[in-house]
């Protein structure tokens, strides 16, 4: 759990070499000022986050307490974690954490940060398999284990393995499963190494699911700093070719890691959705969704 600090003690707090005495609204009105400064995109939505969450209250604990400085060590935090997002690093990365439907997750710079737009392949996935008891699960590319651990948690009969080519990564994502008390299976697999033997094991599974890197490089330049000079380049980027990790799914689906009237659920590059629905066509019932902004996000495939 993180630190939570009463609001209404007067503390005299040092900073650097000057003094701070502040308020809470008045810390995040000084915070939020510091971010658009410097570029942040939604400064006003990053500062809260911020602030409540080392301070470990509520927005509306916040904006309601106008009497009382902030304590000494959460001023120090608040504004060392204020000073890494300046420099355009994601506010989760400062704090350390992000939040994933109902789990409160460990990121670092070695796994993506979750998005809204996961959330909802979760919720297709989990509309389509709760009528199964035991259903195998599959997570290619699992990153924080955002993904496999929400599966778990929300269908706690699932049975969830999590591969990732990054150790970095899969070493985050087991300590997110043991601070939730997740039993999910994570191993390291290379999803472009279709004949490693390591994939022999992979069979029969009710769903493969997938976020997996599909950024062209060329577009890598026309991104927020956040992403392009702080999320793995492992996690987002698929090289001049867009389609190149998803014929590799296609593969190990061929392959034998999915049983009979399985699924798969893959999320994709909006620009390219109809393309990676086409190389599924002929082989089950092919569906493309849309995220919540009306872009084409989800390719879902129904085997025979």
């Amino acid at each position: 759990m993180h630190a939570s600090y009463p609001l209404n003690r007067f503390v005299v707090s040092a900073y650097r070499n000057f003094v701070v005495i502040m308020a809470p609204r008045e810390l995040l009105d000084t915070v939020t000022r510091r971010l658009a400064d410097a570029g942040v995109p939604a400064a006003e939505y990053a500062a809260r986050f911020l602030v409540t969450e080392i301070l470990g209250c509520s927005a509306a604990e916040l904006f309601s307490a106008t009497t009382g400085a902030v304590p000494d060590a959460a001023a120090e935090r608040i504004f060392d974690a204020a000073d890494q997002c300046t420099r355009r690093m994601p506010v989760q990365y400062a704090i350390g954490y992000a939040y994933f439907r109902d789990l409160r997750l460990r990121v670092t710079p070695d796994v993506m940060i979750p998005r809204p737009e996961t959330e909802q392949l979760v919720d297709l996935v989990l509309s389509r398999i709760r009528h199964l008891y035991a259903p195998r699960v599959l997570d290619i590319g699992t990153g924080s284990g955002c993904i496999a651990l929400s599966i778990r948690k929300e269908h706690p009969q699932a049975q969830v393995t999590g591969c990732d080519i990054s150790q970095a990564a899969l070493e985050v994502a087991k300590v997110n499963a043991e601070s939730q008390g997740l039993e999910v299976k994570f191993v390291e697999a290379d999803v472009l190494a279709v004949e490693d033997g390591t994939w022999r094991s992979f069979r029969g599974f009710d769903v493969v699911v997938s976020n997996p890197p599909y950024i062209p490089d060329q577009e890598r330049i026309a991104l927020q700093p956040e992403v392009r000079d702080h999320e793995p380049v492992v996690a987002l980027y698929c090289g001049a070719d867009p389609l190149k990790f998803y014929r590799a799914i296609a593969d190990i689906v061929q392959a034998g890691a999915l049983r009979p009237a399985g699924l798969i659920a893959l999320e994709t590059h909006a620009d390219y959705a109809s393309q990676v629905a086409g190389l599924f066509e002929g082989v089950g019932h092919v569906e493309i969704r849309e995220d919540y902004a009306g872009l084409s996000r989800f390719v879902l495939v129904r085997y025979p």
